[in-house]
């Protein structure tokens, strides 16, 4: 059984953007992952890789809701919220029934406007990104 794994946010625009280009892509309508299972090709610099690998037991994830999508600020953080707050649960619940955590790192999208933030909870967001983690997973 694995350990406790911290889920820590991807910080800085530069390696944000290397990971989500490098990432293999997983798509589940609204929601596309930019996985990456090992950093070593993923293109970011030296001090960014030890920095990364170094920490064991650990995933890093960063949330995207592209403006384009949302105009409002309030919609894109309430599914921005939804969405980190679902990544949590999961990885916990899979943590606890036994399952190996693969994933190193991990940027979702949100793909799919919402009018107003009482139109999206956590119970619709919740199966989605349970199941691309799944997904990601299991490559």
């Amino acid at each position: 059984m694995q350990d406790k794994v911290k889920i820590k946010p991807i910080k800085g625009f530069n390696c944000f953007s290397i990971l989500y280009i490098a990432g293999d892509k997983i798509r589940l309508f609204p929601v596309l992952a930019s996985v990456c299972h090992d950093l070593d090709g993923s293109g970011l610099n030296e001090l960014w890789l030890t920095r990364l690998n170094r920490q064991a037991n650990t995933m890093f994830f960063g949330v995207a809701v592209s403006k384009r999508i949302n105009k409002k600020a309030v919609n894109r953080n309430r599914i921005k919220r939804l969405m980190r707050e679902s990544v949590r649960m999961v990885i916990d619940e899979l943590v606890t029934a036994g399952v190996e955590i693969q994933i190193k790192t991990i940027i979702l999208s949100w793909k799919s406007p919402i009018s107003r933030p009482a139109d999206i909870a956590l119970k619709d967001v919740l199966p989605l990104i349970r199941e691309t983690i799944t997904k990601a997973n299991e490559k």
